[in-house]
């Protein structure tokens, strides 16, 4: 921890509050875009098998499930955590899916911001500059999506 010269915590520098508040942001905007799931109903994509139709998980969190959830595996997948949070889920909101997808929005949220912080360009003018270069033309745009995924793919990497 950093102390300022009189013995007092230091306040963190400019540039990281500007990163924490731009993490902030980016969560807040991620939960208002997506807020509509918390009107949806399950899906039929894996909510009733993974939930609805899997009396393991519609019994919450127990150390049965638990056990189940350490040693199963689905389609060649292990997946504890998956299947402990949608324990936990059922355990809280039992069959609301509302619920189910506040905990995943929630999720998406702060994993967004998490990335944020992890892959936060070296200056906002980066963050800027690939924004304004987007508008310039499709074959700019494709030079500018390249750059940007070459800049994922190096924060991946590490």
């Amino acid at each position: 921890m950093n102390l300022s010269p009189d013995g007092e915590p230091a306040a963190p520098p400019p540039e990281h509050r500007v990163r924490l508040l731009l993490a902030v942001l980016i969560a807040v905007i991620t939960l208002s875009v997506f807020s509509h799931v918390l009107d949806c109903g399950f899906v039929d994509f894996d909510d009733l098998s993974f939930v609805v139709n899997n009396p393991v998980v519609r019994a919450g969190l127990t150390t049965d499930g638990v056990a189940w959830a350490s040693t199963y595996t689905r389609s060649g997948y292990w997946m504890p955590l998956t299947w402990l949070s949608h324990m936990l889920d059922a355990q809280l909101y039992d069959m609301a899916p509302a619920g189910h997808h506040l905990t995943s929005l929630l999720l998406h949220a702060g994993n967004v911001a998490l990335l944020f912080q992890r892959g936060y360009p070296v200056s906002d003018s980066t963050l800027s500059k690939i924004y304004a270069e987007s508008f310039v033309g499709r074959e700019h745009l494709a030079r500018v999506l390249e750059e940007a995924r070459a800049l994922v793919a190096a924060v991946l990497a590490r």
